[in-house]
């Protein structure tokens, strides 16, 4: 079938019937076929056929993947409250450390999303002390934004010095942490250059300065 609501019916449908009567290996199948159902369609990004396919698979087959599904759905399509019920209900039954860092995250950036800074700290701050990367790279980024250029420095350095050297903690630098470093870096009021494509001569000085790297 092509995607859209016709085709997403199609799929809750057989989804809400269970594995009951199915051939060995179907359920699997049918699990794998809504996923990639569900991802074209966020991909087309048609939020209604989306919705209805994660909502079905999160009743059918309650677990991480299900949950991050409706959750990012649900975050997209505007229903915070939804994508939150989600992430705290995950995480009242999920006992496996990396998983909850994940949705600890997950919770804190729906919290950003509605605008309540102090939920959004709480739930950054249970991500840092289980060593999360994204919310450390998130809590830098705040302070950056509002201007605490040395508590940003600090943070973004912490990612950079976890992903190099020869037993790294990370496989990976995250996206924005040598760029974060990098823009903590500057003097105040020059992000204005690069965010504009301003002179590259206004920005030389400070590259050129070896004193900022001992940062």
């Amino acid at each position: 079938m092509q995607p859209g609501s016709a085709r997403a019916v199609a799929i809750c449908n057989a989804l809400n019937g269970g594995p009951a009567g199915l051939e060995q290996g179907h359920w699997s199948r049918l699990l794998e076929i809504s996923y990639a159902a569900f991802l074209e369609e966020l991909g087309l990004y048609a939020g209604a056929p989306a919705r209805k396919v994660a909502e079905a698979q999160y009743r059918a087959a309650p677990g991480t993947w299900s949950v991050l599904c409706l959750e990012g759905v649900a975050r997209r399509t505007g229903d915070l409250g939804r994508s939150a019920e989600v992430l705290e209900s995950a995480l009242a039954a999920e006992s496996e450390p990396a998983t909850q860092v994940e949705l600890r995250e997950r919770r804190s950036i729906v919290a950003g999303g509605a605008g309540d800074l102090e939920t959004q700290f709480d739930w950054l701050g249970r991500a840092l002390a289980s060593r999360g990367s994204d919310g450390l790279q998130m809590r830098a980024r705040l302070a950056l934004a509002h201007g605490a250029r040395e508590r940003a420095r600090a943070l973004f350095r912490v990612l950079v010095d976890r992903g190099r050297g020869p037993s790294p903690d990370l496989g990976e630098h995250p996206p924005w942490a040598l760029r974060g470093w990098g823009l903590a870096l500057l003097p105040s009021g020059t992000e204005s250059f690069v965010l504009s494509g301003g002179l590259n001569s206004q920005i030389q000085p400070f590259i050129r300065n070896p004193s900022l790297y001992r940062d």
